[in-house]
């Protein structure tokens, strides 16, 4: 008699078997995501602490995830990053981070460019 093994939908499947379903793909996508080391090499940061002061000062710290915003304290912002949350928040990257928020942005087009 020949038993087969059963395997539930995910990241294994994809990998062991092929399985190109949604719930294969989606969990083998997050498994990626979960793994890849954040690069910061070669790129422009800003400190995140005018950002997180803003959002303490503004009571609105509870709308960033606390692993977020511990990640923004150990590597800094982006200055796209750093322009998406201001934006969500409803503020210019400027009101927050000042003339160092230009400069990001000038440095990165020239690395990028």
């Amino acid at each position: 008699m020949n038993s087969k093994v059963i395997t539930e939908h995910g990241a294994s499947m994809y990998r062991r078997r092929g399985c190109r379903c949604d719930v294969c793909r989606v969990g083998m996508s997050s498994t990626r995501k979960k793994y890849r080391p954040i690069s910061t090499a070669g790129r422009i940061r800003l400190d995140a602490a005018p950002l997180v002061d803003f959002l303490v000062n503004a009571e609105q710290l509870h709308n960033v995830p606390s692993k977020t915003v511990a990640r923004w304290k150990q590597t800094g912002l982006s200055v796209y990053t750093a322009d998406k949350w201001c934006l969500y928040f409803g503020l210019h990257p400027v009101e927050v981070f000042g003339h160092k928020f230009y400069e990001g942005c000038f440095e990165s087009e020239m690395i990028n460019g």
